[in-house]
């Protein structure tokens, strides 16, 4: 699917109520959603790109480190949700890798606009984990 194409579609979204688009044009296909971030699907159906969408200024939390992230705290409720408060250097989650915890805290102050990895997937070193608007 040619660029143009694609733009094409995100301006249908763009201009109508709808909050996502999912194309299919013979082995290609684009899944668009209206939210902070887009995501074009091909062939074996994995995520070949993400673009920010100029909309907020929101901060990616990447991974430092490879391992399991660990999303919940020792009573089993999350760390932090979707939509909540979160201060400069305070921890969102732990990556567990050969038995030892590292911390992954916040870069700034902000709200969680989205969790991108669930409790247990793995965690590439350079991985978005977060993404923080800047409050």
């Amino acid at each position: 699917m040619e660029f143009k194409e694609i733009k094409d579609i995100i301006n249908i979204l763009n201009e109508t109520d709808l909050t996502e688009i999912d194309v299919t044009v013979g082995k290609e296909r684009v899944f668009i959603k209206k939210d902070n971030v887009v995501k074009q699907v091909v062939k074996s159906n994995k995520v070949a790109k993400k673009e920010a969408l100029p909309k907020k200024d929101i901060v990616e939390v990447k991974s430092q480190n490879v391992g399991n992230i660990i999303l919940l705290n020792k009573t089993g409720e999350l760390i932090v949700k979707k939509g909540q408060s979160v201060k400069e250097g305070e921890v969102l989650a732990y990556i567990e890798s050969v038995g030892l915890k590292s911390e992954v805290k916040a870069p700034i102050s902000g709200i969680i606009s989205d969790v991108l990895l669930s409790n247990g997937d793995v965690a590439d070193y350079g991985k978005v984990l977060f993404l923080i608007e800047k409050a």
